[in-house]
């Protein structure tokens, strides 16, 4: 039966489909009739429109990374299929026609040629990346050997260039995540290496252009460079780079000749003298007062007298912050004399430059604060520069309050009438805040709030430093109160736990945190150490009161000095013969000098020594004998045990034998020499030739100067004693003077001759600062200054760069070392092309990015870069000829290669 009813099923089921096939015949051959042409066309589209689509999603996969994009594979084979499936379909499509083609069309850019364009550009960033992946190599391959030089630089350049230049294409990539997949893979991981050595590429940079600098003697050019790799020195990551680099830089310091790189005005109260080595604080300050050896002298009557002058020195030793009691406003004169020296010992090129002083700069408002335990009444306002208190009118909260200079000269403290509980927001109004030359604060009144801080941490002992064999420094965490509990806070256990007694209280360092004290009497062991434990008391307070919780305890070792002072060095100067030691010297034992010989070394004669001997007050290895020594060549005989140094043993000094020589005595002429100033002024008078067109070849600056004793020449030809405009004269600069021995008191004409090829810029207001000229008695003038004098370019333009324009080809970009005059006519270059000489024409640019510079084209030349090769020269007109604005002819027939 089952069988039956199967076999009936079937003959239905046959049945069925034969009638739906004739219907569908009959449809068919209805639509052929009806469309006999097209219907067999439109079919075929369809599949290969479906063959392209399928090809496309396969494509989109291939760079995609949810597919298998992998950004090293590049997947041509896809890419290959895809696109001719997608021209088949095309070409298949535009047989058709109306809306079925429209929409097939469609169908083919969305899902085919979309992603045809996406690989395009995913193929072109993978070659993008290779090419960044080669670049970067070379500067890994400088790293992995430890290679900081040129070679270094230009590889970090080059990737550097690389990245910037191959990220359009990496960007171009499609995908958020396969585009950030890229980027890291190479872009990312170039940036991390280039920027690994990004510090130690500057440090290197910067010591270039000092070595070159120094190569042509511009020292001051060649400090600044170092300066700047010494900041930058200490963000270089690699300890073998960073030592190489530090090598280098000690080398390059090393060829500086000592002396100062610039004076500045920083407000209308602090000039800043910038030296290019570290020098010795005792040379340049006077306990706080500026040191004899540096003076600021007003050179215009109506200049402002500063009063009495202060300074501080930078801990590196480089930079000195000199400060009116008053303000400065107007010219000075800053000069420092010979007598300036080095940390090691190094006397300073003589130095004298002018400085101008007219602030009319608004003090700016830094910051305002205030910190309490629980309360206070203390609110600090900080400017950018030194400000005065006096007629300043202050609010806080509306409420009058007081206003003093606070802890320096930027700072006010604004007293309120009542305290101020930790944590409360006040408001703070300051009316008339002004700077020394008097520029308010804008706004005037300054208003701002100041929110007090709870400060209740308790100060600790944050290090323990031994200092020589008996003194320690102890720092805290927090400034601490300098009262009787610091100062006895600190006492000296024996090994055994048995106090030896308090260390001695010696003074609160600067920062406030840091305290020097002297340990107690103790005894040496028989290896010349003591070892014990130092204690410090828990009664301790910072300067709000917060008191220390536990005391405090460290193992302090201390080493017994057994090294004797050595005598270095012996000079005479005012009357004063300085020995100088290897360390410091507590005692001078000469007691009455017996043992103490100083021997003229040409007549042998023994010369008495009578004055008195002490340790110098500014230099602590230094003693001083105070005596009158006639001129000659000299010998001082030190016997030994002498000198003590500072050590609890008193180390002696040995024996030693040292020369020092003392100058002519001066005579009772004590007056400096004379020079002759300009009208109504106290400006030294300068003649000068006035230059139209370009100046000789020398440029001839002339003064006189006569003193009744005759002139020490030697000084008045000391290129050393000149500056012009704040630099020292150029290379190749020399001196000449119609010396008369037989009328030494006749003014001395003094030529200064300036060769023009170093004077690269015309300054009508230029000032030339003479300083150090003596007379034959010895006596040294004041700096003189220059009326306002004229220097004159004489420095010969040239072709600084001619290159293929980037956006016509036809066309050669010419740029000068300056801006010229009459280049504009074929005659004044020489353009050659494949070795045969071309026509030219010339055009200068007033407009645009090549602005300034000048577009010269080639007769029958449409592209430069076909050619094999193109050269171009400068030639040299009758008249007219190619020149700077001030008539200096340009160099003519170098030739300069651009192809």
């Amino acid at each position: 039966m089952e069988s039956i009813i199967k076999g009936r099923d079937t003959k239905m089921s046959k049945k069925k489909a034969i009638k739906v096939l004739t219907t569908a015949a009959v449809a068919a051959s209805a639509f052929v009739a009806a469309n006999p042409a097209s219907a067999a066309p439109a079919s075929d589209a369809q599949t290969l429109v479906k063959k392209a689509k399928d090809a496309g999603t396969v494509l989109k996969w291939a760079i995609s990374v949810e597919g298998s994009a992998d950004f090293k594979t590049r997947p041509y084979a896809q890419y290959n299929a895809a696109k001719d499936a997608y021209a088949k379909a095309v070409a298949a499509v535009n047989k058709l026609s109306g809306a079925e083609k429209t929409k097939l069309l469609t169908d083919l850019e969305q899902n085919v040629n979309v992603h045809i364009k996406r690989t395009m550009a995913y193929i072109d960033a993978i070659t993008a990346g290779e090419k960044i992946n080669a670049t970067k190599a070379v500067l890994q391959g400088k790293i992995d050997a430890n290679v900081i030089d040129s070679t270094t630089t230009t590889a970090y350049h080059n990737l550097s260039k690389e990245i910037r230049k191959q990220a359009i294409l990496l960007d171009r990539v499609y995908g958020q995540t396969t585009r950030d997949g890229i980027r890291d893979q190479f872009k990312k991981t170039a940036e991390a290496l280039r920027d690994s050595v990004a510090s130690a590429v500057t440090v290197e940079m910067a010591l270039t252009a000092a070595e070159k600098a120094l190569d042509n003697k511009d020292d001051i050019a060649a400090a600044k460079h170092l300066e700047d790799a010494a900041y930058n020195l200490s963000n270089v990551k690699s300890t073998v780079l960073k030592g190489k680099l530090t090598e280098r830089l000690a080398a390059a310091d090393a060829k500086l000749t000592p002396a100062v790189t610039s004076v500045s005005s920083i407000n209308g109260k602090q000039l800043v003298v910038k030296f290019n080595k570290p020098v010795s604080k005792a040379t340049v300050l006077n306990d706080k007062a500026l040191h004899s050896n540096i003076t600021v002298s007003r050179i215009d009557a109506d200049a402002v007298d500063p009063k009495a002058l202060t300074a501080t020195l930078s801990a590196d030793g480089k930079t000195l912050t000199i400060t009116a009691t008053d303000y400065f406003k107007g010219r000075y004169t800053v000069a420092t004399s010979e007598e300036v020296k080095t940390s090691t010992g190094v006397k300073l090129t003589k130095h004298a430059s002018v400085v101008v002083v007219d602030d009319k700069t608004a003090p700016r408002f830094i910051s305002a604060s205030a910190v309490a335990k629980e309360s206070t009444k203390d609110l600090t306002v900080v400017f950018d520069e030194p400000v005065q208190s006096t007629g300043v009118i202050a609010y806080v909260n509306g409420e009058a309050a007081t206003v003093e200079t606070g802890s320096d000269l930027n700072t006010l403290t604004v007293k309120s009438s009542a305290s101020i509980k930790a944590g409360t927001k006040v408001e703070v109004s300051l009316l008339n805040v002004k700077d020394a030359a008097g520029n308010l604060t804008n706004p005037n009144p300054l208003v701002t709030t100041v929110t007090v801080v709870a400060d209740t941490v308790n100060p600790v002992v944050s290090s323990i430093a031994v200092v020589g064999e008996g003194k320690v420094n102890v720092t805290f965490s927090k400034e601490v109160t300098n009262n009787d509990a610091l100062k006895e806070a600190v006492s000296l256990l024996d090994p055994n736990g048995v106090k030896v007694g308090p260390f001695t209280f010696v003074k609160v360092q600067s920062n406030g945190k840091t305290v020097e004290y002297t340990a107690p009497d103790f005894t040496f062991g028989p290896n010349n150490t003591f070892t014990g434990t130092l204690l410090v008391q828990n009664t301790v307070t910072d300067t709000l009161g917060n008191k220390m919780v536990d005391k405090y305890s460290s193992s302090v070792t201390f080493s017994k000095d057994t090294v004797a002072p050595v005598a270095q060095k012996a000079e005479y100067k005012d009357g004063k013969l300085s020995v100088t030691f290897s360390e410091d010297v507590a005692e001078v034992l000469l007691g009455a000098k017996s043992g103490l010989k100083i021997i003229n070394k040409n007549t042998g004669a023994e010369i008495e020594v009578s004055g008195s001997v002490a340790v110098d007050k500014d230099n602590s290895n230094v003693f001083v004998l105070t005596q009158n020594i006639s001129a000659g060549s000299y010998e001082l005989r030190l016997p030994a045990a002498q000198v003590k140094d500072i050590s609890k043993a008193g180390n002696k000094n040995a024996a030693v034998i040292l020369d020092f020589t003392v100058a002519a005595a001066s005579t009772s002429d004590k007056n400096a020499p004379k020079f002759t100033y300009a009208a109504s002024t106290t400006n030294l008078d300068i003649t000068f030739k006035t230059v139209v067109g370009a100046p000789d070849s020398e440029q001839v600056f002339a003064y006189t100067v006569q003193d009744d004793s005759g002139i020490d020449v030697a000084t008045v030809r000391n290129l050393n004693n000149y500056t012009l405009n704040g630099k020292a004269l150029p290379a190749g600069s020399y001196i000449t003077t119609d010396y008369d021995s037989s009328n030494v008191k006749a003014a001395l004409t003094v030529k200064i001759y300036v060769p023009s090829s170093k004077i690269d810029k015309t300054n009508n207001e230029s000032i030339l600062v003479v300083s150090g000229v003596k007379d034959a008695s010895g006596n040294v003038a004041n700096p003189q200054v220059s009326e306002k004098i004229s220097v004159y370019d004489g420095v010969a333009p040239e072709v600084k760069s001619a290159v293929i324009s980037s956006g016509d080809k036809s066309v050669l970009v010419v740029d000068f070392t300056e801006e010229v005059v009459n280049f504009d006519k074929a005659d004044d270059v020489v353009l050659t092309v494949n070795g045969k000489e071309i026509t030219a024409s010339v055009a200068k640019q007033e407009t645009g990015t090549d602005k300034g510079k000048y577009y010269v084209t080639g007769t029958g030349i449409t592209d430069f870069t076909a050619q094999s090769t193109v050269t171009l020269k400068l030639a040299k007109e009758e008249a007219g000829a190619v020149a700077d604005k001030q008539g200096n002819l340009a160099v003519f027939g170098k030739t300069i290669t651009i192809k």
